[in-house]
């Protein structure tokens, strides 16, 4: 399956697609970057992801110049990128999710830290219906409220790499809101 497959408007970049383009550079992603265009499709990069991809800077000069390349490389990939931030209400609908994914199985939930939460968060408000997430990191989601529509190969001298297109189910979370009593 393909990007222009899905029903898809906006990406929302995990920090692990961060760390890939700059280790990689720009070659490996640009036929995927290409079908992005291609398609319309906006990409979002969250502010938590934003700060898990700079943590370890040591100063502000290190820090500035790591943020700085990064828009240059996704700006040379692609122009129209969007920066979401987080909300009370992201971080009310992480702590649901937490809480239905240990319900399901503990695992969920020892496999998923905060900001895997908020990224899911994300992706439960209806304005944001076509909103879909990009991750390397395929451990980490593995809760029964996404759904992977479709890998994109990522291919490298080296290696290739997997890269997961997720969807958020939203009947099975408002089915399982109200199972576990959340409210709507």
């Amino acid at each position: 399956m393909k990007l222009s497959d899905l029903d898809c408007r906006t990406l929302l970049l995990d920090t692990c697609v961060l760390f890939e383009l700059v280790k990689l550079d720009r070659k490996p992603f640009e036929d995927f970057f290409d079908e992005i265009k291609n398609n319309n499709i906006d990409i979002t990069i969250d502010d938590i992801v934003t700060t898990e991809f700079l943590q370890g800077r040591k100063n502000y000069a290190e820090t500035k110049s790591y943020f700085e390349y990064i828009e240059k490389l996704l700006g040379s990939l692609y122009t129209n990128i969007n920066y979401l931030p987080t909300t009370q209400k992201d971080i009310i609908e992480a702590q649901i999710i937490s809480n239905i994914n240990n319900n399901i199985d503990p695992q969920y939930s020892s496999k998923s830290s905060l900001a895997d939460n908020i990224l899911i968060a994300k992706l439960t408000f209806k304005p944001r219906a076509k909103l879909f997430f990009a991750t390397f990191n395929h451990q980490d989601f593995i809760s029964p409220l996404m759904e992977r529509m479709t890998i994109i190969n990522i291919e490298t001298t080296k290696r290739v790499l997997p890269l997961g297109i997720y969807r958020f189910n939203h009947q099975k979370y408002n089915k399982l809101k109200k199972k576990y009593g959340f409210p709507k």
